[in-house]
Formats: C-alpha cells, sequence, structure tokens
C-alpha cells in the first residue's frame, strides 16, 4: 500500500452546494490532493460542507488547507466552509489551534440545518455588507497605524544614530594625539 492510498475523497453536489467526503488521512502524502478536491468544489458551488467523519487523521498540512480554504476559496463568505463530523484527532487539533472559534464546525447534518437557518433568519444581506465594510475598515486602520507607528521607530531610530554619531565625534577629539 503506497502513501497515498490513505485518501479518498468524494463531491456530492446538494441544492445548496456540495458536501466532500474525505476517507483516510489529511497529511504532507495527501494534502494536494485534497487542495485540489477542495479547489474543484469550491469552483462548482459557493457552499461546501467538508464530512470528515471518515477522516481518522490530519497533520499541519490538513490544517493549513483549512485555514486557506477559509481565506482563499470562500473570500470570507460566511458559513461557506463547514467542516462536519471530525473525528476526535480532528476536533482536538481544530481546539488546540484556535480554528474551532474561526470555521463552522457541526456534528450532524441537522446541525448544520439548523445553523444556516437560524444564521439567515438572523442576518440579510446588507447587515453582512455592513460587518464586512467594518471589519475592513479596522483592518485598514491597524495597517495605517502599524505603518505610522514604524515610521515614529525609524525616526528615533536615525536620531539616537545622530546623537550616538556626534557623540563620538566629540570623543574622538578630545584623545590625546
Amino acid at each position: 500500500m503506497s502513501l497515498t492510498d490513505t485518501f479518498h475523497a468524494t463531491i456530492l453536489p446538494v441544492d445548496n452546494g456540495a458536501v466532500v467526503t474525505v476517507r483516510g488521512e489529511i497529511d504532507l502524502a495527501t494534502g494536494d490532493r485534497f487542495w485540489a478536491v477542495m479547489e474543484a468544489a469550491f469552483q462548482a458551488h459557493q457552499r461546501v460542507v467538508l464530512d470528515l467523519s471518515g477522516t481518522n487523521f490530519i497533520d499541519s498540512t490538513g490544517l493549513n488547507a483549512f485555514v486557506r480554504i477559509h481565506n482563499d476559496l470562500t473570500r470570507g463568505a460566511r458559513d461557506a466552509f463547514v467542516i462536519r463530523s471530525p473525528g476526535d484527532q480532528v476536533r482536538t487539533l481544530l481546539r488546540l489551534t484556535g480554528l474551532d472559534e474561526i470555521l463552522t464546525i457541526v456534528d450532524t447534518a441537522t446541525d448544520l440545518q439548523d445553523i444556516l437557518r437560524s444564521r439567515s433568519e438572523a442576518t440579510d444581506d446588507d447587515e453582512q455588507r455592513a460587518v464586512t465594510e467594518e471589519t475592513t475598515a479596522t483592518l485598514h486602520a491597524i495597517v495605517r497605524q502599524t505603518c505610522e507607528t514604524a515610521a515614529k521607530l525609524r525616526a528615533d531610530q536615525q536620531a539616537r544614530r545622530t546623537e550616538l554619531g556626534i557623540t563620538r565625534a566629540h570623543m574622538r577629539s578630545l584623545r590625546p594625539s
């Protein structure tokens, strides 16, 4: 058995997206295949549920793929990527890394339906747009403040170097010849 035989994935189109079912492991040996499957699913569907009930192991390759999916493939869309039925090992890694706070994780299809129903009742497009605009504005402010702080630090550092240079020149002039 080769290392890549420990991975099998299927994409099942459903009414409001697709379900990707993964059996086996998501690790360094299978990570490229997993990413290709997820890219294909997101190219054809706006919402993808990743069923991990048959996945018995993931490593940092799998965790990295989850982050990339969240950041790149979903473009920040709420609930566009949902992890369903992760096993104990996967759930522990998601909790330890804090990804369980970022990603939508459910245990059953019923849980998923309940979450999607409650969120669609609670929010509309305008509210989501307002949250996105507020988040973007906050991120821009943080970046602007970071740049300003870096510029001040560089100026302070240059002033100290200049001051130190003058002090050294003055000290050299005091040395006996």
